[in-house]
């Protein structure tokens, strides 16, 4: 669920590998979550497969609030590093009201994007 939303709004594949963190943490991560592909060569119970996580079990697994940075490292040959920082933290109700009221940049059964900052052109 996780991944299948980031690779979604990002057009990422899954020909590279990929690790998800917190704040600057990469390949050292100590969410210990990464994509299915990956999930078969590791022989540790504490790593989630993507695909079984959600954004809010990532909130809730690393108690992340407002300003808190989740991080992705893609391809590590070359890498590439993407960050996105929780700007509010809302409750079911509130959730429910902001999605009545606007329309997802994209989203999934359990999350979505409503705002995106872009770089000044």
């Amino acid at each position: 669920m996780l991944d299948a939303l980031v690779c979604r709004f990002t057009t990422l594949d899954n020909l590279h590998l990929r690790m998800y963190g917190l704040e600057d943490e990469y390949l050292d991560s100590t969410l210990n979550v990464i994509p299915d592909l990956q999930f078969a060569e590791v022989d540790d119970p504490s790593y989630r497969k993507a695909s079984e996580m959600t954004i809010a079990d990532i909130a809730e697994r690393a108690a992340l609030w407002k300003g808190d940075r989740l991080s992705m490292v893609y391809d590590f040959g070359t890498p590439s590093h993407y960050y996105c920082i929780v700007k509010e933290v809302y409750d079911p109700g509130e959730i429910e009201k902001l999605l009545e009221k606007r329309d997802p940049i994209a989203a999934t059964e359990t999350a979505a994007i409503i705002d995106e900052k872009r770089p000044e052109q």
